[in-house]
């Protein structure tokens, strides 16, 4: 009989310097401590109910809008405008790809800490999918998604066999070593160009970031990741991405058990093929106007 975990953990924060955003360019991140009084100037125009609006906007429009869709949408000058979005990216809500402003995971990684019944529950929507793949591979199944430099396990099945795992099945997860972590770094544009410090823990940890360049297009070009013991010696994982509305990644997909037990290349088509199943109910709920956070 599989068993189910729920894994919660405190939220990270950052910040940036408001750049000249005149050309349209989204500002370069920079460290440091985030205050909500970024969000909220005393503006009438960037008070907090306008950053609402502009959210909610979002929804309205599958995830992705333009500038000038949000100027226009919320009568605030471009400039205003673009120093909301500048202030939504630094908080990690919003990215920008190719020209549109898109939600981004940190999202998900807010509704992950609401109790489900407030939240419409993320961690819920995801949890058939994990039973299914828990049942076709009898191997620890996760959900994770992106907390800052980590990876945060928000949802997790698992059976007797993987009990002896559960330390390293639950909480958070370096990015760049995990199978997980690196859906989440190939699908995030600001932690690609600037990724985590790159720790070495085994011996076949990647530690160059060339080489995890590498790694990170090919996940991007075949939709699933590997860990063949770079995290922990003797333990393997397979991930794959899990997205939202708009193309927007909420998290990935894996399942993670002891090398001899788990085969990567064996199991990566069922693992993607669960996480396609999870993208598309999610994007049915949204329709249905559930949305990913209620």
């Amino acid at each position: 009989m599989a068993d189910r975990g729920v894994f919660l953990a405190g939220l990270p924060c950052s910040t940036v310097e408001e750049d000249d955003l005149s050309n349209g360019r989204a500002p370069d991140v920079h460290g440091g401590g985030f205050d909500m009084t970024d969000l909220i100037s005393t503006s009438r125009q960037t008070s907090a109910g306008k950053v609402l609006t502009v959210l909610k906007f979002f929804g309205s429009r599958g995830g992705a809008v333009t500038l000038g869709e949000v100027a226009h949408h919320t009568n605030m000058p471009r400039s205003t405008a673009h120093r909301m979005l500048a202030s939504l990216r630094t908080a990690g809500l919003v990215e920008l790809q190719d020209g549109l402003f898109v939600l981004s995971g940190g999202l998900v990684e807010l509704a992950a800490v609401v109790p489900a019944n407030l939240a419409g529950g993320l961690p819920e929507l995801v949890l058939p999918s994990l039973t299914d793949l828990y049942e076709s591979t009898k191997e620890a199944a996760q959900f994770v998604v992106r907390r800052g430099d980590s990876g945060l396990v928000v949802e997790g099945v698992h059976g007797r066999q993987s009990v002896g795992l559960l330390p390293r099945l639950t909480g958070t997860m370096p990015l760049h070593c995990t199978a997980a972590g690196k859906v989440l770094l190939a699908f995030s544009a600001p932690l690609r160009q600037n990724p985590p410090r790159l720790e070495g823990h085994t011996a076949v940890t990647i530690t160059s970031p060339e080489r995890l360049r590498e790694e990170l297009a090919r996940v991007q070009r075949y939709g699933v990741a590997f860990d063949r013991g770079e995290w922990i010696h003797g333990l393997t994982g397979v991930a794959a991405p899990v997205w939202g509305p708009g193309r927007t990644l909420v998290g990935a997909i894996s399942v993670v058990g002891p090398f001899g037990r788990v085969v990567p290349d064996a199991i990566a088509p069922r693992v993607r093929r669960v996480a396609d199943i999870a993208s598309r109910e999610l994007y049915t709920e949204r329709l249905a106007g559930r949305g990913l956070a209620g």
